[in-house]
């Protein structure tokens, strides 16, 4: 069984991958947050909460709730509206 910071890892790749087919990538050298923050510009804050989730797991070496699972599969899922629309 995967363990959560497995799952936040690979629907963290998910999400990325689904921003880069929408024409967003982060630039060289530029942090996570400043390219939420470039990003958020053209694409509402709550389609890039995962982003500060993301952070806050990497960095705040806390455990991975199931909520912060939740807010995942909701930017998987709301990004892909979002690029088929």
């Amino acid at each position: 069984k995967m363990s959560g910071r497995e799952k936040i890892r690979i629907l963290f790749r998910r999400c990325m991958r689904i921003l880069r087919r929408m024409g967003y990538r982060p630039g060289p050298g530029e942090t996570l947050q400043e390219f939420k923050m470039r990003v958020n510009r053209e694409i509402p804050d709550v389609y890039l909460r995962f982003i500060q989730v993301y952070e806050e797991i990497l960095y705040g070496e806390r455990d991975v709730s199931d909520q912060d699972i939740k807010v995942f599969d909701t930017a998987v899922y709301d990004l892909r509206q979002l690029l088929t629309h």
